[in-house]
């Protein structure tokens, strides 16, 4: 996961789209929404 400084959480570099927000919900949240268990 990379986080940039205004809390926008991305699943690689490349990514056009944040999957989240750190200032929102939390890693674990994050880690274990919808989005991130299709793509693993």
């Amino acid at each position: 996961m990379l986080v940039m400084t205004n809390g926008d959480v991305y699943n690689c570099c490349w990514q056009d789209r944040p999957i989240g927000n750190m200032n929102h919900a939390s890693a674990w949240d994050i880690w274990n929404s919808t989005t991130l268990q299709e793509i693993r």
